[in-house]
């Protein structure tokens, strides 16, 4: 599901609207899009000029699951490995992260914040749109000088390969 952020593309599209099942685990938005029939394959030619309003777009991924049954009362985590960037973490509707830096994973213990055995959780990640941050943050901190496409870049803690500010963004 998707915030357009007021792109006119992603504003044309219903269906980012609406909550869809993933294609794969770990999942990136390009790959979910492009298995739902939503933009070319970037891969192909200049397709990826076409699908640049991804990037503007914010992002939100939910997974329902059971609380395990477990023998005892020791901890449980819950394993984030590389969430793209600007992503906030909600379990059960309690923000448990905010994360800003995608090379940095988290460990959270999550016992407490689960429902009893057996019973449903709901867990959601929002990413915001690493472009609209970078904005943000170059209009708080000032441009600095860049060899790169984007000097926005500089404020962001994310892969400059793939989908990065200035180009498409990935959520993962």
């Amino acid at each position: 599901m998707a915030a357009s952020n007021g792109d006119a593309t992603a504003e044309s599209l219903a269906a980012i609207k609406e909550w869809a099942p993933v294609s794969a685990f770990p999942s990136v938005v390009h790959m979910e899009l492009l298995a739902a029939g939503l933009i070319p394959d970037y891969n192909i030619g200049e397709n990826e000029r076409l699908m640049q309003w991804a990037g503007h777009v914010d992002w939100e991924y939910r997974a329902v699951f059971p609380t395990p049954e477990t023998k005892d009362r020791g901890q449980l985590d819950l394993v984030l490995e590389g969430l793209d960037t600007f992503a906030t973490v909600y379990l059960n509707g309690a923000e448990v992260l905010k994360s800003d830096n995608m090379f940095i994973p988290a460990r959270l213990p999550v016992r407490e914040a689960l429902r009893p055995a057996g019973e449903e959780n709901t867990l959601r990640i929002v990413f915001e749109s690493a472009i609209k941050a970078a904005t943000a943050l170059e209009e708080q901190h000032g441009v600095r000088w860049s060899r790169m496409r984007s000097p926005k870049r500089n404020h962001v803690r994310k892969a400059q390969v793939g989908a990065t500010p200035g180009s498409s963004g990935a959520a993962g």
